[in-house]
């Protein structure tokens, strides 16, 4: 990932790094599948955290939180409006 991308940018990619195939991931982990430097990682994960997106795992482990869903059902929310009817 380019340094020039916002905190934003950066954020939804740390958020992406986490799978069901990874579910738990270390700073150095999510920095290394990324390729976001590990400092901006840290604090990517230190916010999400602090917002209750990702939880503190023990020895310096990560994971998301059901609380990621919650974007998920206002997707799905959107999927079940009927089209507009266009004449």
């Amino acid at each position: 990932m380019n340094a020039s991308h916002t905190p934003f940018e950066r954020g939804l990619a740390v958020l992406q790094a986490f799978s069901a195939d990874n579910p738990t991931l270390s700073v150095t982990e999510v920095s290394a599948q990324t390729g976001i430097p590990y400092a901006a990682v840290y604090r990517c994960l230190y916010t999400l955290n602090k917002m209750g997106f990702v939880q503190r795992e023990a020895k310096g482990y990560f994971s998301v939180t059901a609380k990621v869903l919650a974007l998920s059902q206002a997707y799905r929310k959107a999927l079940d409006r009927p089209a507009p009817i266009r004449f």
